[in-house]
Order: structure tokens, then sequence, then C-alpha cells
């Protein structure tokens, strides 16, 4: 009997009842936003950048708080104070930047400003949910910064996987158009840059052009990349007639980021705002000591490949995002990856924060930006019409009325919700490096 490609995700589904579930909330839970979030999932993921951002970071998750908290008077106190961090801390990030970002670094920066005024607006109005669509977009213009510092950051690929298709650090926007609407996703070239580099020259080869949907379960994940449509099938190399096999791909999550250790750090940090915010120098001292405590040592742990992580190991790029894209595989082979890869959208009934058991067992490569309420529509016999990577001028956000689903996706309250996605984002184009030349799709500004 054919061994099938195992997610291992349709056996947690097994004995679910058809009768309402009882409500529950994520509320209990350790650490539920950085769960939830995948474009907090890749910012920290991504390497280290010095106190300098690390300041200005603390100095955004406190506006961030003060507006999901309603905390109005607060809230003005904590733009004050970000926007003091910024202006402070802006002339030593540029200078720390590789000289060929450094004016994309300072414009990232002045995005970042009038973002945050973007957020000053909402908490004078006490809008809250115009505060959350401002805070989304605060949190882009920052991974801006950031990524300009990584400029010239390259992970060390291993030399048995370096002959492959690589994204060489750094991130890569693809859009996917299908016959249920468009999607966005961000391949990360930091923490899987043979996963996503080998997806990425896929998209470029129009490989995923035409190709079904093979196996889909609503609300829960989608596979494709199938060219036979058994399940069996992978991107055959026309030099070799064989097919390309990648590697199981992980990454061990940096020690300040891992979930039993962000909530003591943001606890101690915003005690230290908080009692210290008439005080500059001293806060300023008091946010040093917890950055040498938890943060200075903090390095990139070495790639990690053809071994699956333990439940107390924890990836940089976790499962429980909705919209985590992973390579499909076989159970017993690691080195089995090739053009499936499946979208899922992590049900944290099933999957619930802290305790993923998808986590470890497959490469995660990215995440989905936008889209969702389309991807989530895709089932066996949808097709992708086009996959295009793509090359952004300007950040283009929209504002969409999603049901919530952080309670359960087998029973919800159907509450819709204001929710931005980010669907282009100006940044470096794709270090695409092992692939023949092809000029990436380029994408003009929101219509």
């Amino acid at each position: 009997m054919k061994k099938l490609l195992a997610l291992g995700l349709a056996l947690l589904l097994v004995g679910c009842s058809s009768e309402k579930k009882n409500k529950y909330s994520l509320s209990g839970l350790p650490n539920k936003g950085q769960f939830r979030d995948g474009e907090l999932a890749l910012r920290n993921a991504l390497p280290p950048t010095g106190l300098l951002s690390w300041e200005i970071e603390q100095g955004l998750d406190y506006v961030a708080e003060q507006v999901e908290e309603r905390q109005w008077v607060e809230g003005k106190e904590a733009i004050t104070y970000a926007l003091e961090v910024i202006g402070r801390n802006s002339d030593g990030v540029v200078a720390q930047a590789p000289s060929s970002s450094r004016a994309a670094t300072r414009k990232a920066l002045q995005d970042l400003r009038t973002s945050l005024r973007g957020a000053e607006d909402a908490v004078y109005k006490q809008d809250q949910g115009d505060g959350s669509l401002a805070v989304g977009k605060m949190y882009w213009f920052y991974d801006r910064v950031l990524l300009n510092l990584l400029a010239e950051h390259k992970p060390n690929v291993p030399v048995a996987w370096r002959d492959r298709p690589l994204l060489d650090g750094g991130w890569a926007i693809a859009e996917f158009d299908t016959t249920q609407g468009k999607f966005t996703v961000i391949l990360d070239g930091f923490n899987a840059p043979v996963s996503a580099g080998n997806v990425a020259d896929l998209i470029q080869r129009g490989f995923y052009d035409g190709l079904p949907i093979i196996r889909a379960q609503k609300n829960f994940l989608f596979q494709t990349g199938d060219p036979k449509g058994d399940g069996q099938g992978g991107f055959v190399e026309a030099s070799t007639g064989k097919i390309r096999y990648v590697p199981l791909e992980l990454r061990p999550a940096r020690a300040s980021r891992v979930p039993a250790v962000v909530p003591e750090v943001r606890r101690q940090v915003k005690f230290s705002i908080e009692r210290y915010k008439l005080d500059p120098l001293k806060l300023r001292e008091e946010l040093k000591k917890i950055y040498e405590k938890y943060v200075a040592a903090d390095v990139e742990a070495p790639l990690v490949y053809n071994q699956e992580f333990t439940q107390e190991e924890k990836p940089a790029l976790p499962f429980t995002p909705p919209g985590t894209l992973a390579l499909a595989r076989l159970a017993n082979k690691p080195e089995s990856g090739s053009s499936q890869f499946f979208l899922s959208f992590a049900d944290p009934e099933l999957n619930p924060p802290g305790s993923n058991v998808e986590d470890g067992k497959y490469s995660v490569f990215g995440y989905l930006t936008a889209g969702v309420k389309k991807a989530r529509k895709l089932q066996e016999g949808d097709v992708i019409k086009k996959a295009r990577l793509l090359t952004c001028t300007e950040t283009v956000f929209n504002n969409v009325s999603l049901v919530d689903y952080t309670a359960t996706t087998l029973y919800v309250d159907k509450i819709a919700k204001g929710k931005l996605e980010m669907s282009c984002l100006p940044i470096a184009p794709p270090r695409l490096v092992n692939v023949a030349p092809r000029k990436a799709a380029k994408v003009a500004s929101a219509p």
C-alpha cells in the first residue's frame, strides 16, 4: 500500500462530535497574542538587531497594550514615550544599518512615526477599532526597519544543502491567484532558506500555475503542489529526470522569544515604563538591565536538518498563527519534501497555544498575510490559477471583516471584527540563489 503524505492533522479530528462544544476562551492560556499573528511570529523569528531597535519595540508594545485595554489616557502617554524613543534612537539605528540600506532605514523610521500619529488619532477618538488597525500598520513599518538593519544578513546553510535553491536571507512576498480569489504570503529566508527558496524557485518557474487543491478540510488546512494529483507527485528536475527533494528544516527559537520567557520580559518592561516614565534616564537604565539579562546574549541558533523537535524544543517559526505555510512530507522520511505544501489555519481547540503537536514536525517557511477569507474557502478541485513573487513599491493594507476564530473553529460566536491585512510591503527583492535568473513580477500601489 502506497505511503501517503502524512500531515498528522487529520488524526486530531477523529472522534470530534458534531454537537456544539462548550465555549472556551484563550484568555486563560499562556501568551495567546504571540501565537495568533503571523506578522508577530515572523518578527519574533528575526535575527537580533541590538539594544536600540529593541528599546523602540518595547515602546510600540506599550502603545499596543494601552489600545487593546482601552486605556486612553495611558495611551496618549505611551505614544508620546514611543515617539521620544524613536527620535532619540533613530540616528543610532540608521548608523547601525549597512551602508546600502541606510536611506531606506531612515525612510522606514519616518513611516513608523507617521503610523504612530495614526494610532494617536484613534486614541484621542477613543476608537479601539481604528486603534487596532493603526497598531497593525505600526508593526509592519517597524518590520521594515528591522529588515533594513538585516539587509546583508545571510543564514548559515550547511554544505550538504547549499546546492538547492536558497532564499538567502530576507523575506519574499508571493501572491497566489486561485478560483476562490487571491491570497498573499511571506516566505522567510532567515529561518527556512532551503524550504522557502525551493517554493520561491517553483513559483518563478510557473510550476504552481494550474495545479489543483488536492486536499482540504474546512477552516483547518488545504494542500497543493502535486502535479500528479494523487498525493505522490513532486517537482521533477529536467536535468536529472528525478524529483527534487528538500530536507526537514527547523531553527530553534531565540531564548528571549520562547513562550516561557516572553511574558516575563514583557512584565518587567511594562513595570519599568510605568514606574519610571517621568524619569527618562532611570527608565533607560532599567530597560538596558532587562535587555542585558534576557536579550543581549541571545543569538541565532544553528539551522537543524532532518531531525524533528521534541515538544520541549520550540521552533523559531511556530505552527499556531492562522495561515501557517509548511512543506508536506512522508511521516518517516524527513528528507522527502518537494513541491507540495499545505496552509494550516491552526485550530486553537485542537492545537492550543504552547502545545501545538505539529511544531517541530514540518518545515514551516512562512505565513499568510492577506486573503484569509479567500484561502479558507479553498476546497478539493479548486485551482491555483497563477502564483508570482511580488516586488512592491508601496505598502498596501486591506481592512477586512473576519469572523472571530479565537475561541474555536468548531464552534464560534459569529462576530465579525475588523482586521488589517498586508498585501504588499516595499522590501528588498528576494535574494534567490542556485536558480536560473528570472524577472520577478511587479505590482503597483493599491488602486
